[in-house]
């Protein structure tokens, strides 16, 4: 409405479009098991100390070292090594999970302040590397998932997958974006197509004649 007010575009530029998806990229370091784990176990103590529980241990030298063991030995190709030292990641977690549940049994308060960092923790040490299904690969941005976009350069990008429409045609202003839509759950693209369609022209107000898509579109 603002462009057509302004004489940047007309009515007319909005029959055409262009609707295609990408890869919304978050804020987040390349995800490796022994990284998360580490980090699940800090975040855990680092609220347990805040919520004044006292735990038995907080595996915190001795969780630093074992990251940093995992990754030199995974760096010199010596797996058999790195995968011993990501098992006791794995362990130093299951004992924070366990003493801190300990600690909170019985007590609502700290069980709904602990509910979901636990069940965080719990996912995070429980899930494989080539596992089917949803996987936690941020401990800040649950949402964040691994789509792969065919790229030569980055086969896979962690984030969230985007809809963009936008003008075909170069209208007087310049080319518009019309219409941005997340789709959560990383959504075949041609499932989306009528919603996005719809959409756009619920807020351009005129009807798109004709759509322009490329190949992940197929059967749509």
């Amino acid at each position: 409405a603002v462009a057509v007010k302004t004489k940047a575009a007309k009515p007319a530029d909005f029959t055409g479009v262009i609707v295609d998806t990408t890869v919304a990229e978050k804020d987040v370091a390349f995800p490796t098991d022994a990284k998360l784990i580490h980090k699940a176990r800090d975040r855990l103590v680092s609220q347990a100390k805040r919520a004044g529980i006292k735990l038995r241990q907080s595996y915190t030298r001795v969780g630093k070292r074992a990251l940093i063991q995992h990754q030199r030995y995974a760096h010199a190709k010596q797996y058999k090594r790195a995968r011993r030292q990501l098992r006791k990641l794995k362990t130093y977690l299951r004992r924070t999970i366990r003493d801190i549940e300990r600690k909170i049994e019985g007590d609502e308060v700290l069980g709904a302040v602990f509910a979901v960092p636990l069940i965080k923790a719990g996912q995070i040490r429980g899930q494989k590397q080539r596992q089917r299904g949803w996987k936690l690969y941020s401990w800040h941005a649950p949402e964040t998932e691994c789509i792969g976009k065919g790229k030569a350069r980055t086969p896979y990008e962690f984030g969230v997958k985007v809809s963009l429409t936008t003008t075909n045609k170069r209208c007087k202003g310049g080319q518009f974006i019309l219409h941005a839509k997340a789709l959560p759950g990383n959504p075949y693209d041609g499932h989306t197509l009528k919603e996005v369609i719809a959409e756009t022209e619920a807020l351009t107000g005129r009807e798109i004649e004709r759509t322009y898509v490329d190949r992940g579109y197929v059967g749509h």
